[in-house]
């Protein structure tokens, strides 16, 4: 029976390319299904042998921690070369935007509370 290795929803193309190669420069037997025509279905990539299971998820869990190091390696670049901006640098560009949000946030929080504030009165 095949086995769900790795759910594709929301994955860059570019990861499920480097996880295929690694599975397949391993010698692990997998398949992928597509999200289908309406993206109903799930996107995924399924082992078909279980004796395989235990061999690729190590491999993915090791992949995903280097990936998740580079991927942080390159953001903490952007931030001191000042190509990525963070909170307050965001926030100078932009005030109103800010603002904005914080209105609808507690607009949302009032008309959720209003009832049982009433209540409690």
């Amino acid at each position: 029976m095949p086995i769900r290795l790795f759910n594709l929803r929301n994955v860059p193309d570019d990861e499920v390319a480097e996880i295929s190669q690694l599975l397949q420069a391993h010698d692990i037997d997998y398949y992928q299904t597509p999200a289908g025509n309406w993206g109903i279905s799930s996107p995924a990539l399924w082992l078909r042998q279980e004796a395989q299971k235990e061999k690729a998820e190590a491999l993915l869990t090791q992949y995903q921690q280097q990936r998740q190091q580079q991927h942080r390696q390159m953001y903490e670049q952007r931030l001191q070369s000042g190509e990525q901006a963070g909170f307050i640098k965001t926030t100078l560009q932009n005030p109103f935007k800010l603002l904005l949000y914080l209105a609808v946030s507690v607009l949302i929080l009032y008309l959720t509370l209003w009832p049982f504030l009433r209540l409690m009165l």
